[in-house]
């Protein structure tokens, strides 16, 4: 499940606007954790990965 593709792919843009593609919740969750800061936000998103990883959440 967590290398299953995304129905659709998700982008964000990183840095100065470069854009990054999010293709599975493995790399949703990689992109959180890595993100700089404690925000609600990154908060949120890791809370969402993990419930993936759980198997509480429908993809």
């Amino acid at each position: 499940m967590l290398s299953r593709p995304f129905e659709k792919p998700v982008r964000v843009w990183v840095g100065l606007g470069f854009p990054r593609q999010l293709n599975t919740v493995a790399d949703a969750y990689q992109f959180a954790a890595d993100w700089c800061g404690n925000s609600p936000e990154q908060k949120a998103a890791i809370r969402a990965c993990k419930a993936a990883f759980g198997g509480r959440c429908r993809l």
